[in-house]
């Protein structure tokens, strides 16, 4: 069928309409976006003098951050145990010794041993954690007292800190308001400026711990 002049006109400028809708649709979309990462975990381990270190993404969106906070979930120290590796019994041979004037003979002596190998089966030992005194640093600010604050107990041992409860978190973002009160506003910064924030944890001891980490914030769908 033949399309007229008039028909094609008003068929163009349907479709121009319906792409100008198609876009605002698309616009309001993108305003409203919301991104939210839900109890994502890391795993570290570390000791006395080696502390364990997190890098946790945070968006370049950071002035539209809703939520920043985390759990502690201390467990036992896991180290690996390899085939041919570890203790065996040894057996002294035995050696007559002989008591002349008060004297010892043969003096001096000694014992050997003979020789010997032992095995073991592959895979993990898991080892009780001993930590304590932990203390947790972001950007190289000690926030450990701003923590300890937030529920009135700190981290004693194995378990999940602050708590088993989904609602019960460590608050960076009310961290970041108690140094705006205390008038530190490059602190605040350091805490909620984007890129990927250096979390540095110590204790006194061997631990492994894993943070399962909640961020959330709102920007344009890209």
């Amino acid at each position: 069928m033949k399309v007229t002049h008039e028909e094609l006109l008003y068929r163009v400028t349907e479709r121009a309409a319906m792409n100008a809708q198609n876009l605002k649709q698309k616009d309001r979309q993108r305003r409203n976006m919301v991104t939210d990462i839900y109890g994502v975990e890391y795993t570290r381990q570390g000791d006395a003098n080696n502390p364990a270190v997190f890098y946790i993404p945070v968006s370049p969106a950071s002035a539209y951050l809703e939520r920043f906070s985390f759990k502690l979930i201390i467990q036992p120290f896991v180290s690996s145990v390899g085939a041919g590796t570890g203790s065996a019994v040894v057996n002294v041979k035995d050696r007559s010794l002989s008591i002349s004037n008060n004297n010892i003979t043969p003096n001096p002596h000694d014992h050997a041993t003979d020789p010997h190998t032992h095995n073991l089966v592959s895979g993990i030992s898991l080892t009780p954690t001993t930590a304590s005194d932990f203390r947790v640093s972001i950007e190289g600010i000690d926030v450990t007292p701003y923590l300890m604050a937030q529920y009135g107990e700190w981290i004693d041992g194995e378990g999940v800190w602050p708590s088993l409860s989904i609602d019960e978190d460590y608050d960076i973002l009310e961290v970041a308001s108690d140094f705006e009160a205390e008038g530190r506003s490059d602190d605040v910064n350091k805490l909620v400026r984007s890129g990927y924030k250096p979390v540095t944890i110590t204790s006194s001891a061997p631990f492994q711990v894993t943070m399962v980490v909640w961020v959330r914030f709102s920007h344009v769908n890209r």
